[in-house]
């Protein structure tokens, strides 16, 4: 799907939601505002979240050739990215999303002048919808026969079924009567027109612009952290971690040059046939990021109220487990 498609694709998602509203007496047919096509925009940009080591931000077979241990995640990361631009899911998530509260938070948070745009005011009431009203934690699991509790066995490879939803590993639960990044955790990044860059969105943990909520808070260990989206892949493991040397001694799955040819690769054939302004703009928004990136190190010198937080979701046993607890 090309710049045109998604465009085409935003203009009657948000047609479609205005007259859902009108139906259910929210209000008249009338052409969409600037900011209610902005907000459908972000949603199309930000629906879902891919599996394993990867912040999603946006097909087919690929000739990039796999000289990196992560090459084969890569692509199928890669692959995955046409999943989330499907009408069908797109339907389905706007059915569920409460757009008039959402919209009215945002307006709110940027009066107050709580956040710098309309679309971060509505990231962050994106995330805190889903975290306070929408996500569910399920512990502990319940045994489909009897009924009675489970117990954490171990991690297991997922079936077919699992695997078709895009699992890579499961966790394998017993009955107790008598379940990328690479470390197992995913987010979603938007992209900020008024600070200019992408923005970290966790929705499970209700963060945003928080990005080392894991290293400094969880106290994980992370070694890749990478981005996809519908026009390219980056590494962006930098943004992630307060000790940069000390991250590439675990990253131990190739050579960071042959990972970083793999996602230029990936980039060059997302981009194929876009038009050469958009290209262009793309390619400015990278130079942006990788300024970001580079002066990750004197950002997390700066002393942060999530230092030791520790995650939020999830029983202190299962925290514990995965080195997520805090306790570093």
């Amino acid at each position: 799907m090309n710049q045109t498609e998604i465009n085409s694709l935003i203009a009657r998602l948000t047609q479609r939601w205005i007259q859902r509203c009108a139906r259910r007496g929210l209000g008249s047919p009338r052409t969409p505002t600037i900011q209610e096509n902005m907000m459908i925009a972000l949603f199309v940009a930000s629906l879902g979240t891919s599996p394993a080591s990867a912040s999603n931000r946006g097909s087919g077979s690929s000739s990039v050739p796999t000289k990196h241990g992560l090459a084969e995640t890569i692509l199928r990361l890669d692959e995955q990215m046409d999943m989330y631009e499907r009408p069908e899911l797109l339907d389905f998530a706007l059915e569920e999303i409460p757009f008039q509260e959402l919209h009215s938070a945002a307006e709110a948070s940027v009066q107050a002048k709580e956040v710098p745009g309309y679309e971060d005011g509505l990231a962050n009431a994106l995330v805190k919808w889903f975290k306070k009203d929408y996500f569910k934690w399920v512990d502990p699991i319940k045994c489909p026969i009897c009924g009675g509790k489970t117990e954490l066995r171990e991690m297991g490879a997922p079936t077919a079924e699992e695997t078709q939803g895009g699992a890579g590993r499961v966790e394998v639960h017993a009955c107790a009567e008598g379940m990328w990044n690479l470390e197992d955790h995913v987010w979603d990044e938007y992209f900020s027109p008024t600070l200019g860059r992408w923005i970290h969105l966790d929705p499970c943990e209700g963060a945003r612009d928080e990005p080392l909520l894991y290293d400094k808070g969880w106290g994980k260990k992370m070694s890749y952290v990478l981005a996809f989206a519908i026009d390219g892949a980056k590494d962006v493991t930098r943004g992630y971690v307060q000790d940069w040397n000390a991250t590439l001694t675990r990253r131990t799955r190739g050579s960071e040059e042959a990972l970083h040819q793999v996602l230029i690769d990936v980039t060059k054939r997302r981009r194929l046939g876009l038009p050469s302004s958009e290209v262009k703009r793309l390619e400015t928004e990278d130079q942006v990021e990788s300024k970001w990136l580079s002066e990750s190190d004197d950002r997390a010198k700066a002393a942060h109220a999530i230092d030791g937080q520790g995650r939020e979701s999830g029983t202190a046993e299962w925290k514990q487990e995965r080195g997520e607890d805090g306790s570093k």
